[in-house]
């Protein structure tokens, strides 16, 4: 067998930076000059790591990257952070250029239902409850059966602006007079932008605490879960992380009416196990 060499790469393939695709320059199993490698040859075969056609993953700029190559020109279709996202934007840019179905991004997005009679589906879930009363964890639950997916925040603003540790004190007065400064909604209408703009075939948001981030949430079509959990299990938790625990802040005092408004609600009083369990058995409910 012949030893393959970087000289002898250099000599098969050309290399894009800009797409992190790897292109032939020589004619080599059936692959003819010009075509992608990654790409269905003429075999059939799809070789690349994502086992999509013009989607690849850059280790360099740590982002999924989608291409389109018509003719001899390749298009960069942008770098994303999960592999469904790269893998929507591809497959959209070969409705656009006019490409029959059955691709192999076509055939990824079947087969992990984010597409369900042509159209793109997401599974958009919201988790409301108040300060450590276990919505990070259910987010980490749900994280385990839904992938991939992205987390997105109505608080996504006030933790940009945070330098280092998460001070409870700070986000609670930063939001207060984010509001009083700008307009009572300028969360909600980031969190909206965030969500309208995301590709991701799953997309959770684990800080509802207000009626109107329910609303809101509820537009955008969210399924909210509701976590109960009693004041004296938070607060020992807040004391075992090191937070301020402030049941008398606002945003605390919201969460029991936006809690009404929730579909689902688990009590998470018990286990880890039996959160775990409750979790993933609403998971599927939601999802089937």
């Amino acid at each position: 067998m012949t030893k393959l060499t970087q000289e002898r790469l250099r000599e098969l393939f050309a290399y894009d930076a800009d797409t992190g695709e790897f292109i032939s320059v020589c004619p080599i199993k059936g692959r003819a000059v010009g075509e992608v490698v990654g790409s269905t040859n003429k075999r059939g075969h799809v070789n690349n790591i994502s086992g999509i056609t013009g989607v690849s993953f850059s280790k360099s700029r740590k982002l999924w990257v989608a291409s389109l190559k018509i003719g001899t020109k390749s298009k960069n279709l942008g770098g994303f952070s999960t592999k469904g996202e790269a893998a929507f934007a591809r497959f959209s840019a070969e409705v656009d250029a006019g490409w029959p179905t059955g691709s192999s991004a076509h055939d990824y997005l079947l087969s992990n239902k984010f597409l369900i009679d042509g159209k793109y589906m997401q599974t958009k879930i919201g988790i409301c409850g108040g300060a450590c009363s276990g919505k990070t964890t259910v987010y980490s639950l749900i994280s385990k059966t839904l992938q991939p997916n992205v987390v997105l925040k109505y608080a996504d603003m006030i933790y940009k602006a945070m330098p280092g540790e998460k001070k409870r004190g700070f986000m609670c007065e930063y939001g207060d007079l984010a509001k009083k400064y700008y307009s009572d909604s300028i969360f909600r209408d980031i969190f909206a932008e965030s969500v309208l703009m995301s590709n991701s075939p799953h997309i959770i948001c684990d800080d509802i605490r207000t009626p109107e981030e329910v609303v809101t949430a509820k537009r955008l079509g969210f399924t909210v879960i509701y976590i109960d959990c009693p004041d004296e299990s938070r607060s020992e938790r807040s004391d075992m992380l090191g937070y301020a625990f402030m049941p008398e802040h606002n945003s605390e005092s919201s969460v029991l009416e936006a809690g009404r408004m929730a579909d689902y609600t688990i009590c998470n009083s018990g286990s880890l196990d039996e959160l775990e369990f409750m979790t993933e058995e609403l998971v599927e409910r939601i999802t089937s």
